[in-house]
């Protein structure tokens, strides 16, 4: 191995008709070497949480869900306990507040470990329960801190919380699981029958999760309940397959082909390629639209997508791009568009950021590096064929990932 802290990547890049480009590299298991392909299934992390957006303006099209409406007009009629800001009870939250992280639910940092759970032992305890547990006083998970310090709508504070308690209010509209309704009315409809939260009993082509250069007494310490394993003479860590309480918030696995439908959904203004209606195009729009003009964040926010800018460190270009990207144990991943050309790019691994400063800034560094080489390359599709200048930028891109691939 040189210079190995990803152990697999798949990539694609597609624009509203057509994938432009789609490879994959690296092992879905190290120690068995079984190669990632474009149908290994990865966790999403937080990728999962444009779904909810989709969901939700499925209802708004419907009229039923209204995005500025108090969310406890619609917890009532599941007799789910009100939720208010303990500090500012008058303060009404709305579907737009969680979908745009501006709701002042805050991450309790001391309960991260503790969310993280083997196997499928999220299914131990409902959304309802979770939410309600958390954010409501005498809760289990209660703590004053769980709230920050601010009126509802006034300050960006990104929150898994707040995205699975959109995710519940989207249960008790339609009366069934979250779980179920994303996948028969978003991921059926587009012939994608790998996207699942839960592992189950179909195992077959996920990918492994891993840590590279990272201290296995931290991982015992702090998340014992995982139980990592050095691999033999290695520098890695597999990280056993987990699952989190706040799960519609990151919980998602996928193949890159199936997220690719999605997105190609999207980019063609709500519809599939097959002519199947997910979103209206204004629907589309408004997920689109940033919300709050002159919000202090470090993204623009629109519904749960959203505004960023990256940067390469080889040829020192930048880029706004829009989207989502995802980070949990063993796992990064991205699904950006470039809103100036509507290019796509997904990039899908098993890569940790956290476990290792410096190996996560690596890591991190490659994804944006890779994003923006993929774009550069794909910015004119139907000249991609003769433009040399695509073609270097496609060969130093696959240079560059077998460099940072297992070998």
């Amino acid at each position: 191995m040189e210079r190995a802290h990803i152990a697999g990547l798949s990539a694609v890049v597609l624009d509203k008709s057509a994938f432009l480009y789609q490879h994959s590299f690296g092992y879905e298991e190290i120690e068995t070497r079984n190669p990632i392909t474009n149908s290994s299934i990865f966790l999403l992390a937080s990728i999962s949480k444009t779904v909810i957006a989709v969901a939700a303006m499925r209802l708004v099209e419907r009229n039923q869900l209204d995005l500025d409406k108090d969310i406890n007009t619609y917890l009532a009629r599941a007799n789910v306990t009100e939720i208010h800001h303990p500090l500012y009870p008058m303060d009404k939250i709305t579907m737009r507040h969680l979908l745009t992280h501006t709701s002042s639910i805050n991450t309790n940092e001391e309960m991260v470990f503790g969310f993280y759970l083997p196997e499928d032992n999220y299914l131990n305890r409902t959304i309802r329960e979770l939410v309600s547990d958390y954010l409501v006083p005498g809760g289990s998970l209660y703590h004053p801190i769980n709230w920050i310090n601010k009126t509802i709508g006034t300050q960006f504070h990104y929150s898994n919380m707040a995205t699975s308690l959109a995710a519940l209010i989207i249960e008790v509209i339609v009366n069934t699981s979250y779980d179920d309704y994303v996948r028969e009315n978003i991921f059926h409809p587009l012939d994608v029958y790998d996207a699942r939260f839960a592992l189950g009993d179909q195992r077959k082509n996920l990918v492994h999760h891993y840590a590279y250069n990272s201290s296995l007494a931290s991982w015992e310490l702090y998340l014992p309940q995982l139980h990592v394993q050095e691999i033999p003479n290695t520098y890695w860590l597999q990280i056993g397959f987990f699952s989190f309480r706040e799960w519609p918030a990151g919980l998602l696995r996928m193949s890159s082909t199936s997220l690719a439908k999605y997105l190609q959904m999207f980019l063609n203004d709500g519809t599939s390629l097959s002519g199947v209606k997910i979103l209206d195009s204004h629907s589309v729009e408004v997920i689109r639209t940033i919300q709050y003009q002159n919000l202090v964040a470090p993204i623009s926010v629109g519904l749960l997508w959203n505004y960023a800018n990256i940067s390469s460190s080889i040829f020192h270009k930048n880029r706004t791009v829009f989207g989502h990207r995802g980070s949990a144990l063993g796992t990064l991943t991205s699904m950006l568009i470039d809103p100036t050309t509507n290019i796509g790019t997904i990039l899908l691994t098993n890569a940790d950021r956290d476990a290792n400063e410096y190996e996560g800034q690596l890591v991190q560094q490659f994804m944006s590096d890779v994003t923006l080489h993929l774009l550069d390359c794909f910015s004119s599709p139907s000249n991609v064929a003769t433009n040399i200048y695509s073609y270097n930028l496609l060969f130093l891109l696959l240079t560059f990932i077998q460099r940072y691939s297992v070998m």
